[in-house]
């Protein structure tokens, strides 16, 4: 008898996670249970009691400020039930770093982990949509209620380069 049907499916697992600091831009590590992830979070903010709205739109976040709720969403493996979690940084012992033999590779050096952020999963639901903000420009042609015609938007090709290097 199989404990989990389906061990190694894939979703897209979202957790509630309070920032203790401004996570860096190398992958974290999380811990879950028993499993530890080595992840690249995306964050968005949280809307408090899961409102879903009717687009489930939800506004990305660059930079976290310390004591706030964010949403961290991750492509990752199943996981059961509602339990705690843990985001942690690996940064370079200090102390290893100076007490290297010659012997020793600079590989050899000892991590230490140090907490990012910590909280608890949510329902996996992969429509949920992080929105980025980014600026275009160009000339409104023609405005109606709901739509917009816009021209000249991509006249320059420096533009486009730097429109389509942000997606």
């Amino acid at each position: 008898m199989k404990i989990l049907c389906a061990p190694r499916s894939a979703t897209i697992p979202l957790i509630s996670v309070t920032a203790m600091g401004n996570p860096p831009q190398d992958p974290l590590i999380l811990c879950v249970g028993p499993r530890r992830l080595r992840v690249r979070p995306v964050y968005s903010q949280y809307t408090q009691g899961g409102a879903r709205g009717v687009t489930n739109v939800h506004k990305f976040e660059r930079y976290l400020r310390h004591g706030d709720t964010y949403v961290a969403t991750i492509y990752g493996p199943i996981l059961l039930g509602n339990p705690p979690c843990a985001l942690l940084s690996e940064t370079m012992n200090a102390s290893g770093g100076s007490q290297l033999s010659p012997k020793r590779r600079s590989s050899d050096v000892t991590q230490d982990p140090s907490l990012v952020a910590m909280g608890s999963l949510l329902n996996p639901d992969p429509t949920r949509i992080n929105a980025k903000r980014i600026i275009l420009s160009g000339h409104p042609f023609k405005i109606h209620k709901k739509t917009a015609t816009v021209r000249y938007m991509f006249f320059n090709p420096g533009k486009l380069h730097g429109v389509i290097s942000c997606f």
